[in-house]
């Protein structure tokens, strides 16, 4: 009876020690699955996290990317002008060439973009000016130099120039190429004479222009007269000092 009692003990001590021995190696297993598990999640949000990382690198550098080539194409904007083609102008005269000049002179006059005040205004040196044009200094202006805002432009200036569009000094012009591709403009000597320094507004039907360029306006039989063209895109270009003298404001 004893020896059977002892054999009873030993079975189920047998049997509790597998069950134990199972148990363990079952959570063995599922501690080790599910520390795989979790390392393996958080690998995959390591790689989400870099590849997050990459991609914003790689809009950033886009982004650089696209700001230098806005760069580029602003000043390929600004500094690229159109091919002058001499057999395209819009309102040509019988027995005329045009050519462009190389230097002009400013004859003490010079246009400036201030923009930290955000205008656009006229300096003039009246000594020089009184060299170049005659015109004395105004009695009410005490310095030679005199800075003077243009108040009566209809918009933004994309260029300024200073020309001689005719036989003489007295047409020494300047032009404001304005945004929307208009001109305007400044007859310089009605304006010094009178001291009145103001736009006198746009030229008739001049539009679509993207540069103004010193010229000449040679005759066939010979000699010829200064000018100024006012090129569009595409090379075609108009004449200006024809157009300017119709304003009435170079009648000297």
């Amino acid at each position: 009876m004893e020896n059977k009692r002892k054999n009873i003990y030993i079975v189920i001590f047998v049997i509790t020690t597998v069950i134990a021995a199972c148990a363990a190696v079952y959570f063995k297993v599922d501690g080790d699955r599910k520390t795989t598990n979790l390392e393996t999640k958080i690998k995959e949000q390591e790689n989400e996290i870099n590849l997050q990382n990459n991609n914003n690198v790689e809009m950033s550098d886009v982004q650089d990317s696209q700001t230098i080539d806005n760069s580029k194409k602003e000043v390929i904007y600004k500094y690229t002008k159109p091919q002058f083609d001499a057999s395209k102008c819009l309102n040509p005269t019988n027995g005329v060439l045009y050519r462009v000049l190389i230097s002009v002179d400013n004859f003490g006059i010079s246009c400036y973009n201030d923009f930290e005040e955000k205008n656009i205004y006229v300096s003039i040196h009246w000594s020089d000016v009184k060299n170049s044009f005659g015109i004395d200094k105004p009695s009410n202006i005490d310095d030679d130099y005199q800075k003077v805002t243009i108040e009566n432009l209809s918009g933004k200036v994309k260029e300024a120039y200073i020309l001689c569009p005719g036989l003489s000094i007295e047409y020494t012009t300047l032009f404001f190429l304005m945004e929307d591709g208009t001109v305007e403009y400044i007859p310089i000597y009605k304006a010094l004479k009178s001291n009145v320094i103001k736009s006198y507004g746009k030229l008739n039907n001049i539009e679509g222009i993207s540069f103004i360029e010193a010229g000449d306006a040679h005759n066939i039989e010979g000699g010829g007269t200064g000018t100024a063209f006012a090129i569009k895109e595409d090379g075609t270009f108009y004449d200006l000092r024809p157009i300017l003298i119709d304003t009435g404001n170079y009648n000297f």
